[in-house]
C-alpha cells in the first residue's frame, strides 16, 4: 500500500466534508431565523409603549406579562400583554371621580367647559404605571402594530421602585 495514498484520499474529501459542515449550518441557522419570527419581538413592543405614554416622561421599566396568538379572517395576530413604567415630570395632576369625570391623570390647571374638575397635584419624579395590550398583525413585511390598549393605570409618589408600585397599585406581582 502506498503510504501516500490515504493523504490524498483525506485531501480529496476534506473539501467535500467542509462544504457540507457549512451547508448544514446555514441551514441551521436559516431555520432557527425562521422559527424565531413568529412573533413579535419584546422591542417593537417597547416602542410601541415608549410612543404611546410618552406624553408622560420617558419610560423606565417595560415588562412583559403574557402574550396570545390568534388568527382571524386568515390575519395572523398577536396580543402582547404588558405594564410599564414612566418617569412623570412636573405639572400633572390626578383628577378624582366625580358624577361628571372618571379618575385619572391630566395636566394640572386643564378644565372643562362646564365643570371644573377636583385634581390634586402629583409630585416631580413620580411613578406612572400602566396596564394594557399590543395587537399586532403579521404582514409580509413582518409584525406591525395594530393597536395599543391601555386598561389600567395610576401612579406613586417619588420613592418606591416600579415594582413596589405596581404591587401597592394593584396588589399583585407582575
Amino acid at each position: 500500500m502506498n503510504p501516500s495514498t490515504p493523504f490524498r484520499m483525506n485531501r480529496l474529501t476534506l473539501p467535500i466534508n467542509r462544504t457540507a459542515s457549512i451547508l448544514a449550518t446555514i441551514c441551521f441557522v436559516a431555520l432557527l431565523v425562521g422559527c424565531t419570527s413568529g412573533t413579535p419581538t419584546e422591542k417593537q413592543a417597547r416602542t410601541a409603549v415608549a410612543s404611546e405614554i410618552q406624553e408622560y416622561g420617558p419610560l423606565i421599566m417595560f415588562t412583559k406579562t403574557n402574550g396570545e396568538s390568534l388568527e382571524q379572517a386568515g390575519q395572523k395576530r398577536y396580543i402582547f400583554h404588558y405594564w410599564a413604567a414612566a418617569s412623570l415630570g412636573d405639572g400633572w395632576a390626578w383628577r378624582s371621580k366625580s358624577t361628571a369625570f372618571k379618575a385619572g391623570i391630566q395636566r394640572q390647571g386643564q378644565t372643562h367647559p362646564l365643570f371644573t374638575p377636583v385634581t390634586t397635584k402629583i409630585p416631580s419624579g413620580s411613578t406612572y404605571l400602566a396596564r394594557g395590550t399590543i395587537q399586532f398583525r403579521q404582514t409580509e413585511n413582518g409584525w406591525v402594530v395594530d393597536r395599543t390598549e391601555v386598561a389600567e393605570y395610576g401612579f406613586c409618589n417619588p420613592g418606591p421602585s416600579p415594582s413596589e408600585c405596581y404591587t401597592s397599585l394593584w396588589g399583585q406581582t407582575q
